[in-house]
């Protein structure tokens, strides 16, 4: 059985588990942080029950949640491997490179350049202030280093083992590190506004 029937068969089951948590209120623009989710490698070999908890847990932060993939733009209109994270299909970014999808990696900067114009696109989306705070999840190092000299903070998972409770526990306090930040920016700014 591949990868994909078994990621396939566990999603099934995480997507009928209710969630023991309400749903957190629709996010604000600006947001403190974004985490961009590769699938193939990262969400597919991961357990559901983790991706499910570090979605749920990025949300609860005020985190905007996007998938940022080398699939081609037909996975964005039906997203089947991720519906069970409530992802809406704004939020999910394809291969846009101008070259065939089969061609990608061969010409024109390829999926690495393709991925840092998706955490462009959802760090202005989002209104996430500093780069760093806009995530790549990601299981390929080309992919990591072109987002990491973009400026955009970054981790790279193991492609056998996905998201692992570890990968989920680093990304959270990150995720908290620009929550705090973005609350000493907001308090800042009040601060500017009553001395004026």
């Amino acid at each position: 059985m591949s990868n994909y029937a078994a990621a396939g068969t566990s999603w099934n089951r995480a997507q009928s588990k209710p969630s023991t948590m309400s749903q957190p209120e629709p996010l604000l623009k600006p947001n403190p942080s974004a985490l961009a989710l590769d699938i193939d490698g990262t969400i597919t070999t991961a357990s559901p029950a983790v991706v499910h908890e570090l979605v749920r847990a990025a949300r609860v932060l005020g985190s905007k949640v996007a998938v940022n993939t080398a699939r081609p733009a037909s996975y964005c209109r039906d997203p089947y491997l991720t519906k069970f994270l409530d992802i809406p299909l704004q939020d999910h970014y394809c291969y846009d490179g101008n070259v065939p999808w089969t061609f990608r990696n061969l010409i024109g900067g390829g999926v690495p350049a393709a991925k840092v114009r998706a955490l462009e696109s959802i760090r202005e989306n989002a209104g996430v202030v500093d780069k760093r705070c806009v995530i790549l999840v990601d299981d390929r190092g080309e992919n990591i280093a072109a987002a990491h000299r973009a400026g955009f903070g970054v981790l790279q998972v193991s492609d056998e083992r996905g998201i692992s409770m570890a990968d989920a526990k680093s990304l959270v306090v990150r995720l908290q590190e620009c929550r705090r930040a973005f609350a000493g920016l907001d308090k800042a700014e009040r601060k500017l506004t009553r001395r004026k």
